[in-house]
């Protein structure tokens, strides 16, 4: 039960900051911090994401993510204080642990979406990378300047946010 609340989290985490699976098994519970522009959300107002796509021959770049999702806000608080210390986290950093006590890795995200997605029988073409691009299609629809969308994502080019992102 607990492995599945999780799983749902992660899966909102990814939808409402717009992450990579990367980005997403990189987080660390230390990563949420205030926001001046949120302060209704407290701690949750802004995501620090380290693990971001790469450019050949750089290091990963780092950025912060506006939170702008309250909802989702709602869902990591709930799994923080319910289901994360059930998996006797003690002084570990990782947001998502396994079963095992580790971090839960980006393939294992695709892999565990990958069986709601088919025991659901939705569409097989589905991916966590569909729900980032979901997230800068809605934020797009909802009115957002697309420079604002370009940092949220962390794409270089205004159109990259815009226009489906492939996979890394």
């Amino acid at each position: 039960m607990r492995a599945r609340y999780r799983d749902v989290t992660v899966f909102k985490v990814v939808y409402a900051w717009g992450l990579r699976g990367s980005e997403a098994s990189g987080l660390d519970v230390t990563d949420f911090h205030s926001h001046a522009d949120a302060p209704e959300l407290g701690r949750f107002g802004s995501l620090y994401v380290r693990a971001s796509g790469r450019t050949r021959g750089q290091p990963p770049r780092r950025r912060t993510i506006l939170s702008v999702m309250p909802w989702a806000v709602e869902a990591v608080q709930a799994y923080l204080a319910d289901v994360r210390p059930r998996y006797r986290a003690g002084h570990r950093p990782a947001l998502w642990l396994t079963e095992r006590g580790g971090r839960l890795r980006a393939r294992e995200i695709e892999q565990r979406f990958a069986t709601y997605r088919d025991a659901l029988g939705l569409d097989g073409a589905l991916t966590p990378l569909c729900m980032r691009n979901a997230y800068m299609a809605h934020l797009v629809e909802d009115g957002a300047d697309p420079a604002f969308v370009q940092e949220q994502v962390g794409h270089r080019c205004a159109a990259d946010a815009v226009h489906r992102e492939e996979p890394v």
